[in-house]
């Protein structure tokens, strides 16, 4: 009723009420605008981060669960399937028995000169 009158009464100094009202609100959606563009920014840089520890996360996952299944199916091999058939040749590849590489005794037993210790000394064992 109030603003009626004024309206009335005083047509300029509702124009100016109107447009100070008018200014108020322009203002408070302008500083809410800043604000949630800010909190928008923020949100934005913040699940960026957090998505990026989301894909360390995952790439180390990744990462550990590869060695896990690796290392049960290298397992698997050496205990069950010790031996493997070529098909394009048909014959059955054995490993290598990892004890026979060692050399016996005899052979590797140093004799009276093992090694010269100056030029020209005299040597069991020559190699050029």
């Amino acid at each position: 009723m109030k603003i009626l009158n004024l309206q009335l009464t005083s047509p300029f100094r509702y124009g100016t009420y109107k447009y100070l009202v008018i200014f108020r609100c322009c203002i408070l959606q302008i500083s809410l605008c800043k604000l949630l563009n800010f909190l928008v920014y923020f949100l934005a840089i913040s699940s960026a981060t957090s998505v990026e520890k989301n894909k360390l996360d995952y790439k180390d996952k990744a990462i550990r669960s590869a060695a896990t299944w690796n290392s049960t199916f290298n397992r698997s091999r050496r205990d069950h399937r010790r031996c493997c058939f070529d098909l394009q040749s048909f014959t059955i590849h054995y490993p290598r028995n990892k004890l026979a590489k060692t050399l016996p005794k005899e052979p590797t037993k140093p004799g009276s000169y093992p090694l010269a210790l100056i030029p020209g000394q005299y040597t069991d064992f020559y190699k050029r």
